[in-house]
């Protein structure tokens, strides 16, 4: 583990921020109560889809308010990889993101029948396909960790990631925000809320947009990578009566962005590009703009019936886009895909639960969740100008019984049970023509039934009111598939994680400080993974993984106006049985995007001055060991350690004016977010995370 860097980078910030202390005197912050007494805010979060408090819930879970989301600029999914360290989220070639949680990973490049093991969910609704959404008026993140096969469902095999907008209020309020920075960033967003209907209907538009130029420059004119992104949500709260509530969400995503390709750096494509890999600079010679727009609706009821409370949430969204890649990253005329597609998802899920029933010894929730999701990509593909047409038609039908029932042993001992019994249909038909030689395939209808069940059982030991104590195992799933019809490789079969996890959720010093530690052994089964045949991607499976770590997570509020959080994450995760389709044993390699080491550090400074004035600053340090980017554990795509260092000062006016400075990467970090094999050349090529960036802001807010 290569620390240097790491270590030089923790005493610089901690002496830019700790320095000035001897200084500093406490200043009375808003929610403080007069006599100097300052604390850590509470954080309420929906992990088991029921309102707790982050501190009573017996699971691994990284949450952030909107204040959070908004000193640190968290603006888009990739974001968030800096403030948790067991995530990573990135952006890769030709459109393909990336999200892993504890080692699990897998890229959906090329493979559209391929789901992510990391569920994202909006609002309560699974919301596949949107890594490259802009962030906005959020109120709240969660990270949860580890399989959730019982309460999120489907595709929740390495975690969740839920995301929560920003509810109408019952006070007018918004705000509204510019800003500029390098690369020709450009950005504007705005909010308002607030009654239209006193105690009966509230509402909230919130708008936004930003855009840049793309971080690698094309040889032949212009830039890859860039942005242009926009999302319009509107939101209404009616209180139908004193019993019954209704949401509705309806959100418009669009984006249009030049690809990001690989840069080479090994082989005969890298002498040829004349680039080591790292000068961002490559050329091609397609270069079109790609698209991506979705629209979702949803729809959320609650309803209390006696001491019962119904929750009905129904989501509805449609996404289509296209993607216009030069896949082999020359200006030589060697692979070209133009890929649409036109999806359309449509989802049911009804709860009931209580807390407290019988006499108080048992809190229950127990449901039933529907999906239908139907696929229709279309891809273009030039092989050499040899022009290949493809069609995948792909529909998923999902329907589940779930539930979960805590008992209450005694006041200090607590049961924890949940499960999900499902049952999952898959039908494809792909289509394969090559018109220059006559040739026409059709797969036929391809059918995949998968039964699963999902558990959790676990015990919590309320020790005091400020320490809990827990252990559960769990089990998650997702299904299997159906690979290209030009690959020899038949259907993908489905994975499985069997969670083994303990840990504690302590607080001190009058919530002054919180301190969280979890130890986890997940055993994994049939993982899926992304390899090429040739050079097209296909599914296989591995056969045995094993990850275990320890994770530690602490939040200090030093005094108030400065507050610290540090965490501390080890990982090993590894395949244990792994025997690739060719014969090639790649048992005891690590998996992909799991770094050994993480860490963070970050510390939020503000101190009053003149009338309702005060100066603010937040650094964030984001340190990753080494790993590797592709399954292979090829030396090549080893990415050695790195730390980030974002930061962002500024000042508040009068409590409703803000203008900000802000950098990320501030050290120029060049880091791997993808890595790909030629193996026909062959060549290898690698794509970077972001470089330095920089900017200001300047934002203006009324109401509460």
């Amino acid at each position: 583990m290569n620390t240097k860097n790491f270590s030089v980078a923790v005493r610089l910030v901690l002496i830019v921020l700790l320095g000035p202390l001897s200084s500093v005197t406490a200043q009375e912050a808003p929610g403080s109560n007069g006599s100097g007494d300052y604390a850590l805010n509470e954080i309420v979060v929906t992990a088991t889809k029921r309102a707790q408090n982050l501190q009573n819930v017996p699971t691994a879970i990284s949450a952030f308010d909107s204040a959070y989301l908004q000193n640190n600029r968290v603006q888009e999914f990739t974001d968030l990889a800096a403030t948790v360290p067991g995530l990573i989220a990135n952006d890769g070639s030709a459109g393909a993101g990336v999200i892993a949680i504890r080692g699990i990973s897998s890229s959906a490049r090329g493979v559209p029948d391929i789901e992510q093991p990391v569920g994202v969910f909006i609002d309560g609704v699974t919301a596949p396909g949107s890594l490259d959404f802009l962030l906005h008026d959020i109120e709240r993140v969660e990270v949860i960790r580890g399989p959730q096969g019982s309460i999120w469902g489907r595709n929740t095999l390495g975690g969740a990631v839920s995301f929560t907008t920003t509810r109408p209020g019952d006070v007018l309020s918004g705000y509204l925000q510019v800003g500029a920075g390098d690369f020709g960033f450009r950005d504007l967003r705005a909010a308002i809320g607030g009654p239209l209907i006193e105690d009966k209907l509230n509402a909230r538009i919130a708008l936004g947009h930003d855009e840049r130029d793309g971080y690698t420059q094309r040889i032949s004119g212009g830039t890859l990578g860039d942005i242009d992104r926009s999302v319009a949500r509107v939101s209404l709260d009616w209180l139908a009566s004193d019993d019954v509530s209704v949401a509705l969400i309806v959100q418009r995503d669009e984006s249009e962005f030049f690809n990001t390709t690989g840069e080479y750096f090994v082989g005969p494509l890298a002498d040829f590009a004349g680039t080591d890999g790292f000068q961002r600079r490559i050329d091609t010679d397609f270069h079109e703009k790609s698209d991506s727009n979705s629209t979702t609706f949803t729809g959320i009821v609650s309803w209390d019936i006696g001491d019962y409370t119904f929750t009905s949430v129904t989501g509805h969204r449609m996404l289509d886009g296209t993607t216009n890649a030069d896949s082999d990253s020359t200006n030589l005329p060697i692979v070209v895909e133009i890929v649409g597609i036109d999806t359309e998802q449509i989802s049911q899920e009804f709860r009931l639960a209580r807390d407290g029933a019988l006499d108080g010894r048992i809190d229950l929730m127990i449901g039933l969740d529907y999906l239908k999701r139907d696929d229709f990509t279309h891809a273009d593909v030039s092989e050499e100008g040899l022009a290949v047409e493809l069609s995948f038609d792909n529909e998923v039908t999902s329907r589940a019984a779930f539930g979960a029932l805590d008992f209450h042993l005694s006041d200090s001992w607590v049961l924890n049970t949940g499960f999900r019994v499902a049952s999952e249909e898959k039908a494809s038909t792909q289509t394969l023509d090559v018109p220059a030689f006559g040739i026409e395939l059709d797969s036929g209808p391809r059918d995949l039934d998968d039964d699963q069940f999902s558990y959790l059982v676990g015990l919590t030991y309320n020790a005091t009111d400020d320490l809990m104590l827990y252990a559960n195992l769990g089990r998650g799933h997702k299904s299997g598939g159906f690979n290209d019809l030009r690959v020899t490789a038949g259907p993908f079969d489905n994975e499985m994680g069997d969670s083994y996890e303990a840990g504690l959720k302590a607080t001190f010093f009058d919530n002054r400080a919180v301190f969280n530690a979890s130890a986890f052994f997940i055993d994994y089964q049939d993982l899926q993974i992304r390899d090429l045949d040739g050079i097209r991607p296909v599914i296989i499976n591995a056969g045995k993984a094993e990850n275990k770590g320890v994770e530690i997570d602490l939040s200090f509020a030093a005094t108030d106006g400065l507050d610290f959080t540090a965490a501390l994450y080890y990982l090993d995760a590894k395949y244990v049985e792994f025997i690739e389709p060719g014969g090639q044993d790649f048992s005891g390699n690590r998996t992909a995007n799991a770094p050994e080491w993480s860490a963070n550090l970050s510390a939020n400074y503000t101190r009053a001055f003149g009338n309702d004035n005060e100066f603010f600053a937040t650094a964030l340090l984001a340190y990753k060991d080494d790993y590797f980017v592709d399954f292979s554990n090829d030396p090549d795509s080893l990415q050695p350690s790195y730390t980030l260092i974002n930061g962002r000062v500024g000042f508040r006016f009068a409590e409703k004016y803000e203008l900000s400075l802000w950098g990320r990467n501030l050290s120029d970090e060049d880091y791997r977010v993808d890595f790909v094999t030629i193996g026909a050349v062959p060549s290898k090529q690698h794509v970077l995370g972001a470089p330095r960036t920089y900017g200001a802001e300047f934002r203006v807010s009324f109401g509460d």
